[in-house]
Protein backbone atom coordinates (compact mmCIF):
# COMPACT_ATOMS: atom_id res chain seq x y z
CA UNK A 1 0.00 0.00 0.00
CA UNK A 2 1.28 3.46 -1.31
CA UNK A 3 1.34 6.16 1.70
CA UNK A 4 0.22 9.79 0.45
CA UNK A 5 2.30 12.13 -0.25
CA UNK A 6 3.09 15.38 2.09
CA UNK A 7 1.94 18.63 1.06
CA UNK A 8 6.03 19.05 -0.21
CA UNK A 9 6.50 16.31 -2.05
CA UNK A 10 3.19 16.99 -3.77
CA UNK A 11 4.49 20.32 -4.30
CA UNK A 12 7.16 19.09 -5.92
CA UNK A 13 5.72 16.62 -8.35
CA UNK A 14 3.90 19.78 -9.28
CA UNK A 15 6.48 22.42 -9.80
CA UNK A 16 7.84 19.26 -12.16
CA UNK A 17 4.91 18.79 -14.00
CA UNK A 18 4.19 22.61 -14.72
CA UNK A 19 7.73 22.60 -15.60
CA UNK A 20 7.50 19.67 -18.24
CA UNK A 21 4.33 20.96 -18.90
CA UNK A 22 5.60 24.80 -19.98
CA UNK A 23 8.14 22.17 -22.27
CA UNK A 24 5.34 20.81 -24.11
CA UNK A 25 3.72 24.51 -24.40
CA UNK A 26 7.15 25.50 -25.97
CA UNK A 27 7.11 22.96 -28.58
CA UNK A 28 3.24 23.22 -29.34
CA UNK A 29 2.32 20.16 -28.06
CA UNK A 30 -1.03 21.73 -26.19
CA UNK A 31 -1.97 18.12 -25.09
CA UNK A 32 0.37 16.88 -23.84
CA UNK A 33 0.63 20.35 -21.81
CA UNK A 34 -2.69 20.13 -20.91
CA UNK A 35 -2.32 16.63 -18.91
CA UNK A 36 1.06 17.77 -17.31
CA UNK A 37 -1.26 20.82 -16.10
CA UNK A 38 -3.96 18.77 -15.05
CA UNK A 39 -1.66 16.35 -12.90
CA UNK A 40 0.08 19.40 -10.98
CA UNK A 41 -3.76 20.76 -10.57
CA UNK A 42 -5.02 17.39 -8.99
CA UNK A 43 -1.83 16.99 -6.51
CA UNK A 44 -2.90 20.87 -4.98
CA UNK A 45 -6.02 21.24 -5.36
CA UNK A 46 -5.95 21.65 -1.51
CA UNK A 47 -3.97 24.55 -1.45
CA UNK A 48 -4.97 27.66 -2.23
CA UNK A 49 -2.10 29.67 -3.77
CA UNK A 50 -1.00 26.68 -5.76
CA UNK A 51 -4.70 25.36 -6.75
CA UNK A 52 -4.88 29.12 -8.43
CA UNK A 53 -1.46 28.73 -10.12
CA UNK A 54 -2.68 25.57 -11.63
CA UNK A 55 -5.59 27.60 -13.19
CA UNK A 56 -3.94 30.34 -14.25
CA UNK A 57 -1.77 27.54 -16.35
CA UNK A 58 -4.79 25.53 -17.48
CA UNK A 59 -6.68 28.28 -18.52
CA UNK A 60 -4.18 29.36 -21.32
CA UNK A 61 -4.26 25.93 -22.46
CA UNK A 62 -7.64 24.99 -22.43
CA UNK A 63 -7.98 28.19 -24.54
CA UNK A 64 -5.73 27.05 -27.15
CA UNK A 65 -7.63 23.77 -26.88
CA UNK A 66 -10.81 25.49 -27.20
CA UNK A 67 -12.04 23.33 -24.35
CA UNK A 68 -14.04 26.21 -23.68
CA UNK A 69 -16.11 25.21 -20.73
CA UNK A 70 -12.78 24.38 -19.00
CA UNK A 71 -11.79 27.66 -19.79
CA UNK A 72 -15.29 28.94 -18.67
CA UNK A 73 -14.52 27.19 -14.96
CA UNK A 74 -10.87 28.23 -15.28
CA UNK A 75 -11.89 31.57 -15.65
CA UNK A 76 -14.39 31.69 -13.22
CA UNK A 77 -11.83 30.62 -10.35
CA UNK A 78 -9.89 33.18 -11.04
CA UNK A 79 -12.05 35.95 -11.16
CA UNK A 80 -13.54 35.07 -7.62
CA UNK A 81 -10.10 34.51 -6.39
CA UNK A 82 -10.17 37.71 -4.31
CA UNK A 83 -13.61 36.22 -2.69
CA UNK A 84 -11.52 32.85 -1.41
CA UNK A 85 -12.67 30.89 -4.32
CA UNK A 86 -9.97 28.91 -3.80
CA UNK A 87 -9.76 29.35 -0.06
CA UNK A 88 -13.22 27.87 0.32
CA UNK A 89 -12.13 24.95 -2.44
CA UNK A 90 -9.14 23.75 -0.17
CA UNK A 91 -11.79 24.12 2.87
CA UNK A 92 -14.31 21.67 1.65
CA UNK A 93 -11.53 19.24 -0.03
CA UNK A 94 -9.91 19.04 3.64
CA UNK A 95 -13.58 18.10 4.82
CA UNK A 96 -14.00 15.59 2.04
CA UNK A 97 -17.14 17.74 0.70
CA UNK A 98 -16.08 17.52 -2.24
CA UNK A 99 -13.59 15.26 -4.37
CA UNK A 100 -13.54 11.43 -4.61
CA UNK A 101 -15.27 9.28 -7.04
CA UNK A 102 -18.78 10.04 -6.07
CA UNK A 103 -18.32 13.60 -6.95
CA UNK A 104 -16.58 12.83 -10.01
CA UNK A 105 -17.75 14.46 -12.78
CA UNK A 106 -15.78 11.99 -15.36
CA UNK A 107 -17.76 9.51 -17.52
CA UNK A 108 -15.11 6.87 -15.41
CA UNK A 109 -16.82 7.75 -12.38
CA UNK A 110 -18.72 4.82 -10.50
CA UNK A 111 -22.74 5.45 -9.99
CA UNK A 112 -23.74 5.44 -7.02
Amino acid sequence: MTMPLNATERTQQAEAAWQQGRQCEDRGDVEGAHAHYRLAHDLVVDCPRLHQRAHEHLRRVNRQRHAWREWLTDQALLKLAPLAAFEIVAFLMTRQVLGGRVCARSRGASQA
